[in-house]
């Protein structure tokens, strides 16, 4: 993770924390399996291989969506 993802993180951790810190580990938690499940399909249509960087902004602004709207 990058320096800007971090503090992406931190401000989503910030907004989501007013809502439930658990909240705030399940987003976490939903964006690594997103993010999980991103590689392993670039990795079957040959896409990429285990050291094909991923930028993981993405994954955590869908994790902290899906908390807002399902959690």
């Amino acid at each position: 993770m990058g320096y800007g993802h971090v503090k992406s993180a931190f401000v989503l951790g910030l907004y989501l924390g007013i809502v439930s810190w658990s909240a705030v580990l399940w987003g976490t938690f939903l964006a690594f399996v997103l993010a999980a499940v991103w590689g392993l399909v670039l990795m079957a249509l040959r896409c990429g291989n285990r050291k094909t960087r991923i930028p993981f902004g993405q994954f955590t602004l869908v994790g902290a969506l899906g908390m807002l709207v399902f959690g």
